[in-house]
């Protein structure tokens, strides 16, 4: 046999090294094919789902990258198991800012909430690579998320259902006050038995008061009692969804200030009817606590007719104007005495108000408004020139 040339020599080693470089080709396209069928996979395994449950009948503001987020939530896993208990049991909706970013279950519901209508609800579904959660590892989580502030504007409901009257401010506070009527109702009926049953304490004078599961009650369920939904003298539907609407936001603070405020029936509601209607709900204007003039008493009465007067349900609604408007003051006396500063004098200046100008004021209240209750309370000798 002929021994191989150098130049045959080299031609082979050419070809061999052509060979391999495309065997290393094919071995890195296969590689690389593989690391990206991976990564999608691994993608697919991580992306959080998002989906819209329920939003509002109209969106005036929504969750942008520099918002303040107020959410309830609750989560379960894949089987049913509660992982995140319903946090608006509690009623104080967790904040979420939007412009930092977060972690865990938290940077999902602020990739879940991006873009929601105030008011809106969101199912957002974690899978275990997108939460890291050492509680449940291997589980994906499922979230719902509801959307009830934006930089601090609550939902304020408009859904039909839940109707706010904008046009008419005087309806808003008027389902305030009826709100904050029956609040306090339900509130010191479930106060009278937490009460007694502390009253036989081994002969001690039993606790001055204690939150227990009666008066948990009564901030939970308020707004679906027969109180609130079969009244048919007060506009149901606009004190009902008031009540939604505000017990949805501010439901602990209600609470809070209930306990302040209502642990002594004999004391003056104003306190508590300030911070819900004028603090937290911005449907009232609030007034002064402290020791008023006969004059202020009555100028705030009679504004306060007007507000009752709007706020009237059907079966009064279908009565002639001047009967509505003597309803409202049956009831208004009742209450003064103990929704002013002054309850001990606020009773007195009404019946005065009432019996003596009795019928002017339904004149007033049934006019559409062609005087102010200043004007109305000078002319009634309550409030002289001084204070115009």
């Amino acid at each position: 046999m002929r021994a191989s040339s150098p130049r045959g020599l080299l031609a082979v080693a050419a070809l061999c090294a052509v060979l391999l470089s495309q065997s290393v080709a094919a071995a890195e396209t296969s590689s690389d094919k593989a690391r990206s069928t991976t990564s999608r996979k691994s993608s697919r395994k991580s992306k959080v789902k998002v989906y819209r449950v329920e939003t509002p009948a109209s969106c005036q503001n929504s969750v942008r990258d520099d918002s303040v987020v107020g959410f309830y939530y609750s989560g379960r896993l894949e089987d049913g198991t509660v992982a995140v208990q319903d946090t608006s049991v509690v009623g104080r909706p967790d904040e979420l800012d939007m412009s930092k970013p977060r972690d865990g279950l938290m940077r999902a519901v602020q990739r879940g909430v991006r873009g929601a209508c105030n008011g809106e609800r969101r199912r957002v579904v974690v899978p275990p690579a997108a939460h890291g959660d050492d509680r449940f590892p291997s589980n994906t989580v499922e979230l719902l998320v509801h959307v009830v502030t934006i930089d601090g504007v609550a939902y304020e409901g408009e859904a039909p259902s839940t109707p706010r009257a904008e046009a008419d401010p005087a309806s808003e506070c008027g389902a305030c006050r009826v709100f904050v009527r029956k609040f306090i109702k339900s509130w010191y009926v479930a106060l009278a038995n937490n009460m007694a049953k502390v009253a036989n304490n081994d002969g001690k004078e039993p606790p001055s008061l204690t939150y227990n599961e009666d008066l948990e009650e009564v901030i939970q369920t308020l707004c679906s009692t027969d109180e609130f939904q079969l009244d048919t003298k007060v506009d149901t539907r606009a004190v009902v969804g008031f009540c939604e609407r505000t017990m949805t936001v501010h439901k602990r603070r209600i609470a809070e200030q209930a306990m302040k405020h209502l642990n002594d029936v004999t004391k003056s509601w104003l306190p508590f009817t300030n911070q819900v209607c004028g603090l937290m709900a911005g449907a009232c204007p609030v007034r002064p606590e402290e020791m008023t003039s006969a004059c202020d008493t009555c100028k705030a009465l009679v504004q306060e007719a007007g507000f009752d007067l709007a706020a009237q349900g059907a079966s009064l609604r279908a009565k002639p104007a001047e009967k509505r408007a003597w309803a409202v003051l049956i009831d208004l006396c009742g209450a003064a005495k103990y929704s002013h500063g002054n309850p001990a004098s606020a009773g007195e200046v009404c019946e005065d108000l009432v019996e003596d100008h009795g019928k002017g004021l339904v004149g007033f209240l049934t006019s559409g408004g062609g005087l102010d209750p200043l004007t109305f309370c000078e002319r009634a000798g309550m409030c002289g020139k001084a204070e115009l």
